[in-house]
């Protein structure tokens, strides 16, 4: 069976989910949320880059999620950092552990792309277990953005990303 994405008019409407979404920007933060995902059983795990083009890209932030409805994001400055954002460096050595750490399984959207962002700043991910986008591939979908593959999947509306970037003059970029 093949899935197409659909447009938003005739999109039915999502099932809701309980969520708990946050934003990592400080330093203590993110020592807290290094220590909370080693207690974790698996990672899903998605990089977010400043192009499509993953030889010429950066590292912009990445967002993580322990559990059913439970997610973070840590905006990440791979250049020049600002009160928005954490350092590359010093997000990669919080979530290296964890990334490394084979016990416990990581799954991705688009792995190739982010396990080559992950290596190329230091961390190797082991125990990586599936990619959804590959698995929608091979379905035969033909729309293969996290977005419509969460939604032809399970009907649920992805929380947009300015929920965790903000709005307006207190916007931060997902990309640099």
């Amino acid at each position: 069976q093949n899935h197409k994405s659909s447009t938003p008019e005739s999109r039915p409407e999502a099932e809701s989910a309980d969520t708990d979404y946050m934003t990592i920007d400080s330093t203590d933060a993110l020592k807290s949320l290094s220590q909370e995902l080693k207690k974790t059983g698996y990672l899903a795990v998605s990089v977010g880059s400043s192009n499509n083009n993953v030889a010429a890209s950066n590292i912009t932030g990445i967002a993580l999620s322990s559990g059913a409805g439970k997610a973070f994001y840590i905006p990440a400055a791979s250049e020049i950092p600002d009160d928005k954002r954490i350092p590359l460096d010093r997000v990669i050595d919080a979530v290296k552990p964890v990334l490394e750490d084979s016990r416990i399984p990581k799954y991705f959207h688009n792995a190739k792309n982010d396990l080559i962002l992950l290596h190329r700043s230091g961390a190797d991910a082991r125990n990586f277990s599936f990619d959804t986008m590959l698995a929608a591939y091979l379905l035969g979908d033909k729309a293969l953005s996290l977005k419509d593959v969460v939604f032809d999947r399970l009907k649920i509306e992805m929380t947009p990303s300015s929920s965790l970037t903000g709005k307006g003059a207190k916007q931060i970029s997902l990309f640099n």
